[in-house]
């Protein structure tokens, strides 16, 4: 059986206050519901915890109901509104009071969430999401016993998808009772109606959210994160020149691209900013002179470097290169080549009968006679060059034919 991705545990701390409770014959009260964004990463609960790892938000519980087919479980529903956002959903936390009612509330149960960013109405959508938390309220808290969870729901707050099941489910059955509600929501609580109002714009929001997600990906004709080479000039809506510079705030600037460069495909792109760094400095070759032969800091980095605390991304640096198709001489993709030539081959033959020869790069520039002092007697001598433009074309650097292109990452669109 395949291990479950996303549960949600009752804490150490959940556990402990349960029992104090149950020995003093007090109730363990379940108050508020708390979210974060886990500091980057989806957490994996383990049941050790007391906060969560980055709180972002924290309300009141809009409704409970008891699990149908297991007494002993709790759903609890917490609606996140419009008008708060800006951050990741990955965890969140269930909060009792203390025993006493005065110390700090204790994380009562933990868990982790598929990630899921809350967008802010000034990004451009209202949105609203609802989270369904299963919690462990032990034997006899239907009934009210010592020890049981009691779950303080407050008279006013956002109407959750499961009341609206039941009240919708009611109003078709004609039962009378929940007819009463549906008319105590309509005459004294006006704000209820405009939840659900927009809890239905909020589900239309989600739908047009992951359309557009399903664009970026496949209807736009990019990929996150791969290149593009541009005859243009002109840097088009979603691309970033591949220079090698940093983006800050890449989370909000990006968050297509800040979410894909943390899946294992997206990881694939990446490595450290130390290895960036090596390789953007590293030396290749030292000529007989002594000259070192390098990147010098710019080009030949086909990697990013995604740095969660500081919230940037490093762009590749793919000045002065060549794309090359990879499977040939060891080349795999992300990998770079040195700057290589062919070998210059030239050789020269000479001797006393004064008949010399140059071939391949050497060329005889002129043959001089001199006077040998030794023994007195005439012989001669010449001179060479080796010119490599004799056998290939020359110019200030080795390259291929080529034409002048905007190198460019696609990170996609908010």
């Amino acid at each position: 059986m395949a291990e479950e991705k996303y549960y949600c545990l009752l804490t150490e701390a959940g556990a402990a206050l349960a029992a104090k409770a149950l020995a003093e014959s007090k109730k363990v009260r379940l108050t508020a519901i708390a979210v974060g964004d886990g500091g980057g990463d989806v957490p994996k609960p383990g049941g050790t915890e007391q906060a969560l790892i980055n709180e972002v938000y924290r309300r009141e519980i809009d409704s409970s109901r008891i699990d149908k087919d297991d007494a002993s479980i709790a759903w609890l529903h917490c609606v996140l509104p419009t008008d708060i956002g800006g951050w990741w959903v990955r965890e969140f936390g269930v909060f009792a009071e203390a025993l006493d009612g005065a110390g700090a509330p204790v994380l009562y149960a933990y868990g982790n969430h598929a990630p899921y960013y809350k967008m802010l109405q000034s990004g451009g959508q209202a949105t609203t999401h609802e989270i369904a938390i299963p919690v462990q309220i032990f034997a006899g808290a239907a009934g009210g016993g010592g020890g049981a969870v009691e779950i303080v729901v407050p008279e006013q707050g956002y109407a959750t998808h499961f009341e609206l099941e039941e009240l919708w489910a009611a109003t078709e059955a004609g039962q009378a009772a929940q007819d009463n509600k549906i008319k105590t929501l309509e005459s004294g609580h006006a704000n209820q109606q405009k939840a659900i109002q927009n809890l239905h714009k909020g589900h239309a929001n989600q739908e047009g959210r992951i359309k557009k997600l399903e664009a970026a990906l496949t209807q736009t004709g990019y990929e996150l994160c791969e290149f593009y080479y541009f005859r243009n000039p002109t840097v088009r809506p979603g691309f970033v020149p591949a220079m090698g510079g940093i983006i800050t705030d890449a989370d909000t600037k990006y968050p297509l691209a800040w979410e894909y460069l943390q899946t294992e495909n997206g990881k694939k792109l990446c490595t450290t900013e130390q290895q960036w760094q090596h390789i953007s400095t590293n030396v290749w070759y030292t000529l007989a002179s002594g000259e070192k032969v390098s990147w010098n800091g710019i080009g030949g980095v086909s990697w990013f470097v995604l740095d969660k605390s500081a919230k940037t991304i490093r762009l590749p640096d793919l000045r002065g290169l060549y794309a090359e198709a990879a499977g040939f001489d060891g080349m795999q993709p992300g990998v770079t080549h040195i700057d290589t030539m062919r070998r210059i081959w030239g050789e020269e033959r000479s001797n006393t009968s004064n008949h010399p020869h140059a071939l391949g790069a050497i060329t005889l520039a002129y043959k001089v006679n001199s006077f040998m002092k030794a023994g007195n007697t005439d012989d001669w001598g010449a001179i060479y060059h080796f010119d490599s433009a004799l056998v290939v074309p020359v110019g200030s650097k080795t390259a291929p034919r080529s034409w002048g292109a905007l190198a460019c990452v696609y990170l996609g669109t908010k």
